[in-house]
C-alpha cells in the first residue's frame, strides 16, 4: 500500500514556515515509520514547500530512516 504523508505539522513539528527550517520529528513517529516499511508499505512524502527544499527535506527523512 501506498502511504501519502504530510510532512509539517504531520511527521515533523511545524510551528510557522521558515526557508529549510525543518522541525524535529513527532514522538513516536520513526518507530511507526519502520514499522510501515518493513510491512512493506511505500512512503510517499507530501509537502508544499518549493523544490529545493523537498529534495533537502527528503534527503533529511532519508537519513532519519536509514540511520
Amino acid at each position: 500500500m501506498k502511504l501519502v504523508l504530510d510532512v509539517d505539522g504531520t511527521l515533523l513539528e511545524y510551528d510557522k514556515y521558515a526557508a529549510f527550517n525543518f522541525g524535529e520529528p513527532k514522538p513516536g513517529i520513526h518507530k511507526w515509520l519502520i514499522q510501515q516499511v518493513e510491512a512493506g508499505h511505500e512512503i510517499i512524502l507530501f509537502t508544499t514547500r518549493c523544490d529545493i527544499e523537498r529534495d533537502a527535506l527528503e534527503q533529511r527523512m532519508r537519513r532519519y530512516l536509514n540511520p
